[in-house]
């Protein structure tokens, strides 16, 4: 496995939770009143839906994963296109604005090569949850410190970009989310770089009436962060949720840990196999040179 694929299944635990969670449109309207609340405002959010469209070709997958919502403007019928983008680093990116701007111009370039479809503005929303905290530049603050800044800044493709950094969020602004699975959902994402926070915040985490697949999903997620011994497990899902729920989690649990057990175990058959290929040819080799 290259470094490049090992660096993709880190994220990818976090790259499919958010984009699950952010494909259902009453998440992504409870998301936008409660972050950019002046934005929703200038937003008709009944016309918002997912924009299913192909705009970014396989060679400039810039962002492990995106959701693109058409919406109207209020009184309006021009639409504007929301671009949630997830992008999960360990450490800050310092030329994200860069990647961002390439990514709308690729956007803009493919509505623009289609005759059927109009030329609509794009606004940028970079979600991030790495532990350190991040305050994006915008691609003329990357020149500032150049001597002849000042005489080529009117030449920079400078645009703005809306950035949430959820660690960083209040739990007073997480807690007020009207959905209860979301709001589980982005407590869970803003605590996942701290697993006494996490533990701490599981009551709230799993304060919500879904399905078993959202709950199944949750628990996926939550549960690769958390660092405790299975009694201190039970004592606290004792402590803070009903038994049926208690039963649900421990029951996810053991489902993935039987599934872990078994992959590990064809693992270890499968390098059983490989070593003793590698070994087969090596004494092949030697029994060739002495002959």
């Amino acid at each position: 496995m290259s470094k490049k694929d090992k660096n993709s299944d880190i994220h990818q635990p976090d790259d499919k939770f958010f984009k699950i969670i952010m494909e259902d449109r009453e998440n992504a309207k409870d998301y936008l009143k409660n972050f950019y609340p002046e934005l929703a405002s200038k937003l008709d959010l009944r016309t918002l839906s997912i924009d299913t469209g192909n705009y970014i070709t396989p060679e400039f997958d810039l962002f492990s994963s995106d959701t693109i919502y058409n919406c109207q403007f209020k009184n309006s019928k021009k639409n504007v296109k929301l671009s949630l983008i997830w992008e999960h680093k360990l450490r800050s990116e310092k030329y994200v604005a860069v990647q961002l701007g390439l990514y709308v111009s690729l956007t803009m370039h493919k509505m623009v090569k289609d005759k059927d479809k109009e030329l609509v503005p794009i606004i940028p929303l970079l979600f991030y949850n790495g532990k350190k905290k991040w305050e994006p530049k915008g691609i003329s603050a990357l020149f500032e410190k150049h001597p002849h800044y000042d005489y080529f800044k009117r030449f920079l493709p400078n645009f703005e970009f809306l950035f949430l950094d959820i660690a960083n969020c209040s739990e007073e602004q997480l807690y007020k989310l009207e959905s209860d699975y979301f709001r589980s959902s982005m407590v869970a994402l803003a605590s996942r770089d701290d697993s006494d926070l996490i533990f701490k915040r599981i009551s709230v985490i799993f304060d919500f009436d879904g399905t078993d697949i959202e709950m199944t999903l949750l628990v996926k997620y939550v549960f690769q962060f958390i660092n405790r011994s299975e009694e201190e497990l039970e004592e606290v899902l004792d402590d803070v949720l009903f038994k049926n729920k208690k039963n649900k989690i421990m029951s996810i649990l053991e489902q993935m840990q039987e599934k872990g057990l078994k992959k590990g175990r064809e693992q270890g058959i499968k390098q059983g196999i490989e070593q003793g290929i590698e070994q087969g040819i090596e004494q092949g080799a030697k029994s060739k040179s002495i002959l």
